[in-house]
Protein backbone atom coordinates (compact mmCIF):
# COMPACT_ATOMS: atom_id res chain seq x y z
CA UNK A 1 0.00 0.00 0.00
CA UNK A 2 2.94 2.76 0.60
CA UNK A 3 4.02 1.92 -2.60
CA UNK A 4 0.87 2.75 -4.32
CA UNK A 5 0.63 6.37 -2.20
CA UNK A 6 4.26 6.94 -3.50
CA UNK A 7 3.25 6.24 -6.88
CA UNK A 8 0.29 8.41 -6.27
CA UNK A 9 2.00 11.62 -4.85
CA UNK A 10 4.28 11.17 -7.85
CA UNK A 11 1.85 11.46 -10.46
CA UNK A 12 -0.52 13.58 -8.31
CA UNK A 13 2.90 15.89 -8.42
CA UNK A 14 3.74 15.77 -12.31
CA UNK A 15 -0.13 16.58 -13.04
CA UNK A 16 0.40 19.63 -10.62
CA UNK A 17 3.69 20.66 -12.59
CA UNK A 18 1.34 20.67 -15.80
CA UNK A 19 -1.97 21.89 -14.82
CA UNK A 20 -2.45 25.82 -15.91
CA UNK A 21 -6.15 26.20 -14.93
CA UNK A 22 -6.80 27.89 -10.75
CA UNK A 23 -9.33 25.08 -9.71
CA UNK A 24 -7.36 22.35 -11.64
CA UNK A 25 -4.28 23.57 -9.53
CA UNK A 26 -6.18 23.88 -6.07
CA UNK A 27 -7.46 20.26 -6.10
CA UNK A 28 -4.24 18.47 -7.06
CA UNK A 29 -2.82 20.14 -4.66
CA UNK A 30 -5.55 19.72 -2.05
CA UNK A 31 -5.44 15.62 -3.02
CA UNK A 32 -1.49 15.99 -2.49
CA UNK A 33 -2.07 16.87 1.29
CA UNK A 34 -4.76 14.29 1.70
CA UNK A 35 -2.29 11.84 0.48
CA UNK A 36 0.99 13.18 2.56
CA UNK A 37 -1.22 13.16 5.30
CA UNK A 38 -2.17 9.43 4.73
CA UNK A 39 1.73 8.19 3.80
CA UNK A 40 2.45 9.55 7.48
CA UNK A 41 -0.43 8.32 9.37
CA UNK A 42 0.61 4.80 7.31
CA UNK A 43 4.63 4.72 8.50
CA UNK A 44 3.74 5.93 11.59
CA UNK A 45 0.83 2.87 12.42
CA UNK A 46 3.97 0.54 10.46
CA UNK A 47 6.27 1.52 13.21
CA UNK A 48 3.82 0.76 16.02
CA UNK A 49 2.88 -1.90 14.58
CA UNK A 50 6.62 -3.54 14.76
CA UNK A 51 6.51 -3.25 18.30
CA UNK A 52 5.69 -7.31 19.63
CA UNK A 53 2.59 -7.60 21.88
CA UNK A 54 2.89 -8.82 25.56
CA UNK A 55 2.07 -12.25 25.34
CA UNK A 56 -0.24 -13.10 28.31
CA UNK A 57 0.32 -16.17 30.48
CA UNK A 58 -2.06 -19.09 30.30
CA UNK A 59 -4.46 -19.33 32.94
CA UNK A 60 -6.35 -22.68 34.12
CA UNK A 61 -10.36 -22.26 33.78
CA UNK A 62 -12.67 -24.56 35.36
CA UNK A 63 -15.66 -25.70 33.87
CA UNK A 64 -18.78 -23.58 34.43
CA UNK A 65 -21.16 -26.24 33.57
CA UNK A 66 -21.08 -29.25 35.66
CA UNK A 67 -22.49 -32.81 34.54
CA UNK A 68 -24.31 -35.45 36.64
CA UNK A 69 -24.60 -38.97 35.09
CA UNK A 70 -28.14 -40.10 35.20
CA UNK A 71 -28.65 -43.82 36.55
CA UNK A 72 -32.24 -44.16 34.60
CA UNK A 73 -34.63 -42.15 33.30
CA UNK A 74 -38.27 -42.29 31.08
CA UNK A 75 -40.08 -40.11 29.34
CA UNK A 76 -44.06 -39.18 28.85
CA UNK A 77 -44.86 -38.02 25.04
CA UNK A 78 -48.42 -37.03 23.73
CA UNK A 79 -48.75 -34.65 20.79
CA UNK A 80 -47.43 -31.25 21.95
CA UNK A 81 -45.20 -32.11 25.18
CA UNK A 82 -42.76 -34.09 26.63
CA UNK A 83 -42.05 -34.59 30.20
CA UNK A 84 -39.07 -36.87 31.24
CA UNK A 85 -38.61 -37.97 34.99
CA UNK A 86 -35.37 -39.02 36.64
CA UNK A 87 -36.06 -42.20 38.53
Amino acid sequence: MAEELTLDLEELRHLHEIAKRPRILSLLTSEIRNLEKLSSETSSSARASQIPAPISTGTTVSPVIKYSPLASFSWDQDNDKVKHKHL
